[in-house]
């Protein structure tokens, strides 16, 4: 009875230490095998980390890279912008040393002739106080005389009168002589003055002083941004065509134009107003606006200069020498219009030769002439006299 129930009880124990045994292997192989799968997938997902690290520093790499590139040309650019509006604010700054060295060589011009017309006034002054003087003396040896004469004989008197008399009379004579030829130069002197004076009253015109700038007035501040161009190349394209400097500053609604030719500063600023007006702001449309206003200068020089003769009182001039009287209008010195400085001069120079007889028509044409030279005087070689007794020379 005994060993009935043991014998099922020792099987049922045996078997269930192999099936726990066998539980235990089985378990032991697939947590191992468990283990070695999740370590692949930790080795796969650490490469998969890693290649997905680096692919992002590559791309965070080459973003860095286009952002510096970016970076250093938009350094470059605005170093450019600095440098170019640098240079533009120093020949700005030259060309107004420059007007203000004209300006005070006027000043000075105009204080030499107050300090002449003082001097002047001073040596009247000094020749009215010897005359006070030589008076005041003749006065006392007058009266010395007649205390002598008292104390003589009548013969004796008359005799020392006589000789004082005449020697008075000599004396007179000859302050008189001395004084009638002063008379006559101060006379000459008066009409020569009298005559420079009336035809100045009769001609004289008011000249304003010439700039080295023009100011064009724009409808808004966004037009400069088109004006410059990308990277500046629109303004590079019109300084290089009409030879002045465009200077785009913080003035709202403003564009100067810097410039010592008159005449090509007044071709940029109708090219930009016709740009301003028109839009179309671009190298190729400003070369062509530049050759278009350029020929249309040229024309208008006759027109201008025929008007300048005729105001001037000239005729029969030659067409070429017409067109170059037209274009002193864009020419100045010493803070005066050439034009309307020889226009005046042709009067002045008429109205003297009429008043000494001499012939006003040719005197006319001297003046009008006279500067000539200076209209092409930036081009050519020589002096403006030189050039202007050749241009003579050439179109009689």
């Amino acid at each position: 009875m005994d060993n009935t129930i043991l014998i099922p009880v020792a099987v049922g124990a045996g078997s269930a230490i192999v099936f726990f045994v066998i539980g235990f292997v089985t378990g032991r192989l697939q947590i191992k095998a468990k283990l070695a799968a999740a370590r692949q997938d930790g080795d796969r997902i650490v490469a998969d980390a890693q290649k997905e690290a680096e692919t992002m520093f590559k791309e965070k790499m080459l973003e860095l890279r286009d952002e510096q590139l970016r970076l250093r040309t938009s350094l470059e650019n605005e170093i450019r912008e600095k440098k170019d509006e640098i240079a533009r604010q120093e020949r700005s700054l030259k060309d107004r040393d420059a007007h203000l060295k004209t300006s005070k060589e006027e000043v000075d011009k105009r204080r030499k002739e107050a300090e002449k017309l003082i001097n002047a006034n001073q040596q009247k002054q000094k020749a009215i106080d010897e005359k006070q003087e030589l008076l005041t003396r003749q006065v006392r040896e007058s009266q010395e005389q007649l205390e002598r004469i008292a104390n003589l004989s009548k013969d004796q008197a008359v005799a020392q009168l006589k000789e004082s008399l005449v020697d008075q009379a000599r004396d007179d004579c000859a302050e008189m002589i001395k004084e009638m030829r002063d008379e006559a130069r101060r006379q000459v002197n008066k009409e020569a003055k009298e005559i420079v004076v009336a035809a100045i009253q009769r001609s004289a015109a008011d000249h304003s002083v010439e700039n080295t700038v023009s100011v064009v007035q724009i409808p808004n501040d966004e037009i400069k941004g088109r004006i410059i161009g990308r990277e500046g190349r629109n303004i590079r394209a019109f300084e290089a065509a009409t030879g002045v400097d465009i200077i785009v500053d913080d003035t709202p609604e403003t564009v100067v134009i810097s410039g010592f030719d008159p005449f090509r500063r007044e071709i940029a600023r109708q090219v930009l107003e016709k740009l301003i007006a028109d839009g179309r702001i671009h190298p190729a449309r400003i070369e062509e606006l530049v050759k278009k206003i350029e020929k249309e200068m040229e024309d208008s020089l006759q027109a201008v200069g025929e008007a300048a003769c005729i105001e001037a009182g000239v005729a029969g001039l030659h067409r070429e020498m017409v067109k170059l009287v037209g274009r002193l209008k864009y020419r100045t010195s010493y803070g005066q219009n050439i034009l309307q400085h020889s226009i005046e001069t042709a009067h002045l120079t008429g109205l003297m030769a009429s008043q000494l007889d001499l012939d006003a028509k040719l005197g006319r044409r001297a003046g009008l002439l006279h500067d000539i030279g200076k209209a092409i005087d930036r081009y050519t070689e020589g002096t403006h006299v030189q050039i202007g007794v050749e241009l003579a020379k050439k179109y009689r």
